[in-house]
């Protein structure tokens, strides 16, 4: 039975532009799905976070990795994988590291966020289980979803994405989400 690789797609987890309690927001409920996940299996299951991205003085990756033990999952069961500025680029880096350790990968995103991730990963020749999670999304993040998951199809099928990818990282290099 292949191992499975838990990804929760970061989900600008600061609090800047966050509305609810943290408990019902959608980032939140993500780690807390993919803490079920894991203990469906834990001796053949890790969670893998992938975010290189800061804002407002606060890494994505430590929001995760504080709200992951706080919720009881150990340690030795997160890797952590500091690459990846936003949705492409982190979706590439689980397919490959599943790919290289013979995982499943079960992919854990908002609502908003699930039908441009499905199309990303819409040529992957590896095992990929979709998972949606309901919760308080960053109002922002509303609109840029809904256009984003619009534009980009449109953007790849031009042959932008390079373009695309590299306007991001130079924003999020910028601390802009």
């Amino acid at each position: 039975m292949p191992k499975k690789l838990i990804v929760p797609l970061t989900k600008s987890p600061h609090r800047k532009g966050r509305y609810g309690q943290r408990e019902n927001q959608d980032w939140y409920r993500g780690i807390v799905l993919a803490k079920k996940i894991l203990n469906n299996d834990p001796n053949s299951s890790k969670i893998l976070v992938i975010s290189n991205f800061f804002c407002c003085g606060e890494s994505e990756v430590e929001n995760y990795m504080e709200v992951l033990v706080k919720i009881g999952v150990s340690e030795e069961k997160i890797e952590i994988i500091r690459d990846g500025y936003e949705t492409v680029g982190q979706l590439e880096i689980a397919q490959r590291k599943a790919k290289e350790e013979h995982s499943e990968l079960f992919v854990i995103t908002s609502f908003l966020h699930s039908l441009r991730v499905r199309w990303i990963c819409r040529h992957s020749d590896i095992k990929i289980k979709h998972i949606i999670v309901f919760g308080i999304p960053r109002p922002m993040d509303i609109l840029s979803d809904v256009i984003i998951l619009f534009l980009y199809p449109i953007i790849e099928i031009c042959g932008l994405k390079k373009w695309f990818l590299d306007m991001l990282l130079r924003r999020r290099n910028d601390g802009i989400l």
